[in-house]
């Protein structure tokens, strides 16, 4: 009997592919997260050092209003973003779950029909054993 070949071995590889890729897409997803979340955390630190500096003159206070001003804009656009990469990353994962799914019927898919093949091939081997059985003996 012939060797086992899976009937959709290239649906499966495409599908193992496509699951990669996905990994790939919400790995760097997370990736921009974790960018952002730092940025945030470094724009609110300087905005804490800077609260903390005492200016001299009206001059140095405005500047360092607008300053501040900026960054609090800076933070805002920041959370913004934020938000939005937290959108793409939902996103991502479902993709990637949905990815896995399919891969994993293909996987069901394969095992059954190895699983037939399996069966198949032992009931050959039973029937030729059988025949073997079955043959006349010739005595010498």
């Amino acid at each position: 009997m012939q060797q086992f070949k899976f009937s959709l071995a290239k649906v499966h590889s495409y599908r193992i592919k496509v699951e990669a890729e996905k990994q790939r897409a919400y790995g760097q997803a997370q990736r921009e997260i974790t960018e952002q979340t730092t940025r945030i955390e470094t724009l609110m630190a300087e905005k804490e050092q800077r609260r903390g500096y005492q200016p001299l003159t009206i001059t140095q206070m405005k500047v360092q209003q607008r300053y501040l001003m900026a960054l609090d804009s800076q933070i805002d656009d920041a959370y913004t973003t934020l938000q939005a990469q937290q959108a793409q990353v939902k996103v991502a994962f479902d993709e990637l779950i949905m990815a896995q799914q399919e891969r994993q019927v293909m996987d069901k898919l394969q095992e059954k029909q190895f699983a037939q093949y399996q069966l198949n091939l032992n009931r050959e081997e039973q029937k030729q054993l059988d025949e073997m059985a079955n043959r006349p003996k010739f005595v010498i």
